[in-house]
């Protein structure tokens, strides 16, 4: 993912996803890279196709391919804590398909801006 915002890979009982954090005005891009996933197999396999998935509380906008990386711009979110759910359906030249889901939670980024309050002259 090209935000580094909590990023780590983690799993449940069905899917290994990847977990990330948003701000609830913010618009931002989401990557994958499937490079280590390509260099299994011989001879090394690329992109033919990726699409993307959002659930309805989020937006999603420009999406994008370039070598191994598959990128998805999101936006949205209705409420702090909630759970955005976005999934990469990838297709390889050599027919394998691959899907990966991150989930985003929407996070108060104005909570993390450290406020100054001017001294009060008495």
């Amino acid at each position: 993912m090209s935000t580094n915002r909590n990023k780590r890979s983690t799993s449940d009982a069905n899917y290994d996803y990847i977990r990330a954090e948003k701000g609830l005005a913010e618009v931002v891009d989401y990557s994958i890279d499937y490079a280590k996933t390509f260099a299994l197999v011989t001879p090394a396999d690329t992109i033919s196709s990726s699409s993307w998935a959002i659930s309805a509380n989020g937006t999603l906008g420009a999406i994008s391919t370039s070598g191994s990386i598959a990128t998805a711009f999101i936006s949205g979110g209705t409420k702090i804590g909630e759970l955005i759910r976005l999934t990469n359906t990838m297709i390889t030249a050599g027919g394998r398909t691959h899907v990966r889901l991150i989930l985003i939670k929407v996070v108060n980024r104005l909570a993390e801006i450290p406020v100054v309050l001017p001294a009060i002259v008495v």
